[in-house]
C-alpha cells in the first residue's frame, strides 16, 4: 500500500432486505457505491485493480450488523466520505461513522479478536444455563476440507440476557478462532435436548472488537 494513501475507518449497518447479500456480494455492492460517490480511491496493483476496500469480518448471510468497521483507502483526505456514500448505498445500508484511520501497516482483519451478537428466538432460556456450564460445547462443523468436531467452550468470552427471548453473546472472531452465531446456537440447543432451529433466529452482530 504507498505511503501516502488516506486510509479511513468507516462503520456500517446492515438490515432489511440487504441482510441476504452474500459476503462477495456486498464488497462489490459498496465499491460500486465508492465509484458512484466520485470517492478518490486508491486502486490495488494487478491485472484486475479494485478499489482499496477492506472488511474486518466476513458477515453472514441473513445476520444484521449495527457497527461493522471497513477500511477505505482515498488518495486525498475527505471530510464528507459517509454523506456522500449513504446518498448512493442501497436501502438497508449505510454508514454509520468515518474518520481518518490512525494505525500502522497491520491489516484490519489482523486486528480483530472477538464480536459481540444479539441472539432473539423464542425459547431461548432453556439455553442460558448451558452457556453457563463449564464442560465441553462440541459441535460438527463442515467445511471444505471435510467435517471435524470443535468445542466452542474457550471462544465463549461473556453472555448476558439482554430482554425478552434474547441473548446478548461475546465470542471470539477473526483468523485464529471465530464461532460463528448458528455454530453456537446449533451446540446449545443439541445440549439442551434439541427442538430449537437457529435459522428461526433474529441474529444481529453488535460490534466488532479490534485490538
Amino acid at each position: 500500500m504507498a505511503s501516502e494513501t488516506e486510509n479511513y475507518l468507516m462503520h456500517f449497518a446492515r438490515q432489511g432486505s440487504a441482510v441476504w447479500i452474500a459476503h462477495l456480494d456486498l464488497m462489490r455492492t459498496f465499491e460500486r457505491a465508492a465509484l458512484r460517490a466520485a470517492l478518490p480511491v486508491v486502486w490495488s496493483e494487478g491485472y484486475n485493480p479494485r478499489p482499496e476496500l477492506e472488511f474486518a469480518l466476513p458477515i453472514g448471510v441473513g445476520i444484521e450488523a449495527r457497527m461493522d468497521p471497513m477500511r477505505i483507502g482515498l488518495e486525498t483526505k475527505t471530510d464528507d466520505l459517509d454523506l456522500r456514500l449513504n446518498a448512493v448505498l442501497p436501502a438497508g445500508l449505510s454508514i454509520v461513522r468515518a474518520a481518518p484511520l490512525q494505525s500502522g501497516p497491520k491489516s484490519l482483519m489482523s486486528r480483530v479478536y472477538a464480536a459481540e451478537y444479539e441472539i432473539c428466538l423464542n425459547g431461548i432460556d432453556c439455553l442460558l444455563p448451558v452457556l453457563s456450564e463449564a464442560d465441553p460445547l462440541v459441535v460438527m462443523k463442515h467445511g471444505k476440507r471435510g467435517s471435524r468436531e470443535i468445542d466452542l467452550r474457550p471462544g465463549i468470552r461473556s453472555h448476558r440476557s439482554s430482554g425478552d427471548r434474547c441473548l446478548t453473546v461475546l465470542v471470539d472472531a477473526g483468523s485464529k478462532r471465530n464461532i460463528r452465531p448458528d455454530l453456537l446456537l446449533t451446540a446449545l440447543s443439541e445440549r439442551a435436548g434439541g427442538g430449537i432451529d437457529w435459522r428461526d433466529a433474529v441474529i444481529v452482530r453488535t460490534a466488532v472488537c479490534l485490538d
